[in-house]
């Protein structure tokens, strides 16, 4: 007789728990859904956070890119060298310095005074700007490029985008 007492305790006690989850589960599937229309939409914009700290006391603008183009705290080691006519303000005197992460990368920024592009185990498309006309040049892996006054009789020139193509 108490085998049965105790089957049918346990048979209550499951069934109140049973009935106990159940109800909570209908009473969350009922309830209505949040109302997120004012949460703010994920998209790239491809800024840089602290843009202005990255190339900070050389005279350049950072402006976007896909994070594939970084800045080189050494030059001797780097795979893209900007040569410009900034301030010697750069622990690498004249010049700015990156590495590429990836086959591919874009970096938009501004620097002037540029005469010469150069490149290490590296191919890249560079946007110029000289005298108001803006241009691209093609930078062959392992090539020294100049632009602007790099070039004879040529005149002060702004670069305006970095895209490695290989």
């Amino acid at each position: 007789m108490s085998f049965r007492i105790h089957r049918w305790l346990l048979a209550g006690v499951a069934a109140a728990a049973a009935a106990l989850l159940g109800t909570s589960t209908l009473a969350s599937a009922d309830s209505a859904p949040v109302d997120n229309s004012a949460a703010p939409y994920a998209v790239e914009d491809f800024a840089y956070p602290d843009a202005a700290k990255i190339l900070q006391d050389t005279g350049a603008t950072l402006t976007s890119g896909d994070g594939h183009i970084t800045l080189a705290a050494d030059c001797s080691t780097a795979q893209i060298r900007i040569s410009t006519r900034l301030p010697k303000t750069q622990p690498n005197g004249y010049r700015i310095c990156f590495n590429a992460t990836s086959s591919t990368g874009f970096l938009a920024l501004s620097v002037p005074e540029v005469f010469g592009i150069e490149t290490d185990d590296r191919a890249l498309t560079a946007s110029i700007t000289t005298n108001g006309q803006t241009q691209t040049v093609n930078v062959a892996k392992d090539e020294l490029k100049g632009v602007g006054e790099g070039v004879q009789g040529g005149s002060p020139t702004v670069l305006l985008e970095l895209r490695v193509t290989a």
